[in-house]
């Protein structure tokens, strides 16, 4: 079973996201206040942030991305 993307946070009707893709850290709300909703809506934020890592251009150490 996958881990899940997202929980309920007291005080919030909206279930929170949290999550890591390439050493940077995704959190916010969804939202959503059902849980597969939520979960649905935190995987396709998880899939963007995979894929914008994925088109990120590399920069050689030392050149500071100038």
């Amino acid at each position: 079973m996958a881990r899940k993307l997202t929980r309920a946070v007291k005080g919030s009707p909206y279930r929170q996201y949290d999550f890591v893709v390439g050493g940077v850290r995704h959190c916010g709300s969804t939202k959503r206040t059902g849980e597969a909703e939520a979960e649905k809506f935190a995987r396709a934020i998880r899939r963007n942030a995979r894929g914008q890592r994925a088109r990120r251009p590399l920069v050689p150490s030392g050149q500071g991305g100038r």
